[in-house]
């Protein structure tokens, strides 16, 4: 299976984006469990805090194998590119930014496609 699916001009189909921030809050993008059958394919995150975060990190949960976990120990916009990260089958995947501190806003962004 070609999970990029390239289309007639070169750019990716069936991949999507999804977003959540908060203040102070973890900040949690989850993908409900796809369907018998089914699994997601994560393949990138953008991650930002809006100041340096007291305990910065990003984990997941659902993937088959290779999970998240890394520490952020300065504020401002910062990519993730995976090799595309497949969860289990039917499974829902989290992907969660821990709360930055007092005051710091957190954002995340998840790429990633359904097959």
């Amino acid at each position: 299976m070609n999970l990029f699916n390239p289309d007639s001009r070169g750019t990716f189909r069936n991949f999507t984006s999804v977003s959540a921030s908060g203040t102070n809050a973890a900040v949690a993008v989850t993908l409900a469990a796809p369907g018998a059958g089914r699994m997601h394919h994560v393949v990138g995150a953008l991650w930002s805090y809006s100041g340096t975060p007291t305990n910065g990190r990003l984990t997941s949960t659902g993937l088959r194998g290779d999970e998240i976990d890394m520490d952020i120990t300065a504020g401002g916009p910062g990519p993730m590119l995976l090799p595309p990260a497949s969860g289990e089958i039917n499974t829902q995947v989290t992907l969660t930014l821990a709360a930055g501190g007092v005051g710091i806003v957190g954002k995340l962004s998840v790429w990633y496609g359904t097959f």
